[in-house]
């Protein structure tokens, strides 16, 4: 495989990743398929649809990993990541 395949692949790879996205302020999320798809849902500049705070953490999530997450008034925002099944 020559260098510039590897590269492609990595690439690949890369943008097709899903990526949980939370906002730090409004605890807005969602599941974004890829990079790329990123920029379709919330535009250039990431800015929350929920509440247009200027920032929003992402986690990456790989092809074995999953994740659920609940919302409670006395909890508060509970993430629980795991290995798929």
């Amino acid at each position: 495989m020559t260098t510039n395949e590897t590269l492609t692949n990595q690439i690949n790879l890369n943008t097709s990743q899903s990526i949980f996205l939370l906002c730090d302020h409004c605890f807005w999320t969602a599941t974004c398929l890829g990079k790329l798809h990123i920029n379709q849902v919330l535009g250039a500049n990431s800015i929350c649809p929920g509440c247009k705070y200027g920032q929003l953490s992402s986690y990456p999530i790989t092809a074995n990993e999953s994740f659920t997450y609940e919302n409670s008034k006395t909890r508060g925002l509970e993430i629980v990541f795991g290995i798929r099944k």
